[in-house]
């Protein structure tokens, strides 16, 4: 924030009640992004899928 740069979190939605976070969204500084309910992500077409059930 101080170097006046852009990024990108990937985080947990609880993350705006945090007293840093909160402000700086007030403020217009940070913006939240779009949240449809569940998270999803590419994955390329030759990796080899694994599930949680796999361990």
């Amino acid at each position: 924030m101080e170097h006046d740069k852009k990024f990108v979190v990937i985080g947990n939605q609880n993350a705006v009640t945090y007293k840093e976070v909160f402000p700086l969204i007030k403020e217009n500084r940070i913006w939240l992004g779009c949240y449809s309910g569940n998270m999803e992500f590419r994955v390329p077409g030759d990796y080899e899928a694994h599930s949680e059930n796999d361990k």
